[in-house]
C-alpha cells in the first residue's frame, strides 16, 4: 500500500540502511525528519531544515512503526523506511 503525500503530510519518517554482520543485522540511519507536502511535492525536512525530494518508489517502501517494530532505530517515529543499497 502506497500513502498518498498528503495522509503523511506532518508525520515523522527515519530511513534506514541494512548492514548485515556475521552474527546480526544492524540498520544505520541515514536521514530522519518531518515529511511536508506543499500540494505538489512530498518531501523530508530534518532538523538543520535540510529538504529531501521523495519519489514515488520511496513512498511505496514508506512502512508504519507498530509495537511489533523491532527495529531500535524506529523507535519515536510514526514511519519508516529501508534502503535496498
Amino acid at each position: 500500500m502506497m500513502f498518498q503525500p498528503s495522509h503523511i503530510d506532518g508525520r515523522t519518517l527515519v530511513v534506514l540502511r541494512v548492514h548485515s554482520g556475521f552474527f546480526a543485522t544492524r540498520f544505520e540511519v541515514v536521514a530522519n525528519g518531518l515529511l511536508e507536502f506543499d500540494g505538489d511535492a512530498l518531501e523530508l525536512v530534518d532538523v538543520a531544515g535540510t529538504r529531501l525530494a521523495t519519489s514515488d518508489e520511496m513512498r511505496e517502501r514508506i512502512k508504519s512503526v507498530t509495537r511489533t517494530n523491532r527495529i531500535a532505530e524506529c523507535l519515536g517515529f510514526d514511519l519508516f523506511l529501508i534502503l535496498d543499497f
